[in-house]
């Protein structure tokens, strides 16, 4: 069972603020596959506190090096493609095959095809009178499902100018990011993937 107790946070893997877990369990057998650490909202002010200090340096980078740092990701996936098949598959309940070629190969074709579309974009675009101007604006926080739990971050994050300020929750073990090389050493907390729970109340 792999036991994990460290979040994501301004570019290392740190302890968590609390002491509670999440038990990850696994589709086919039921039982406990895992425990990641139960962020905390101070956990999650840490992260966006740290993504606010990296965004300017990170806005600032031009396209050429976002195309280059989407590059070192997409190859560090294609490096554990079998891994991440392997976890998810028993995450989500999913064949290995189909894991492997669906929960693993779309976020290394996501990440790949982004770091091409970064060529062609029109970052600035004359309508009219007017001229559209797109560019980052500061941290966004985004929750992902359980059934995509990597190909989802690749989807939301891509767009974004990729790898923008982020934080995500994971709802399973973070394994298909945990042992990637970190591909934007700087600056500093422009990526964390934060795992919480949470509850819904029905009405």
């Amino acid at each position: 069972m792999e036991n994990r107790d460290k979040l994501y946070i301004d570019g290392a893997w740190v302890p968590s603020t609390g002491t509670g877990t999440i038990d990850v369990i696994n589709a086919s057998t039921e039982e406990v596959m895992g425990r990641i650490p139960d962020g905390t909202p101070e956990d999650v002010d840490r992260a966006v506190r740290a993504a606010k200090r990296a965004f300017p340096g990170w806005a600032a980078t031009d396209k050429e090096e976002r195309g280059k740092y989407l590059q070192r990701i997409t190859e560090g996936l294609q490096a554990r493609m079998g891994d991440i098949g392997n976890v998810v598959a028993q995450e989500v309940g999913m064949p290995i095959n189909l894991s492997t070629m669906i929960q693993a190969g779309l976020p290394i074709m996501t990440f790949g095809s982004m770091g091409q579309l970064l060529d062609t974009f029109p970052f600035e675009e004359q309508v009219g009178n007017s001229l559209i101007v797109r560019e980052p604006v500061g941290v966004v926080g985004a929750i992902t499902p359980w059934n995509y739990p990597l190909h989802q971050i690749a989807a939301k994050e891509e767009p974004s100018a990729d790898p923008e300020d982020r934080d995500d929750e994971l709802g399973d073990l973070p394994e298909e990011l945990r042992d990637l090389p970190d591909p934007t050493p700087e600056p500093r907390g422009s990526v964390h993937p934060q795992p919480v729970s949470i509850s819904l109340n029905k009405a």
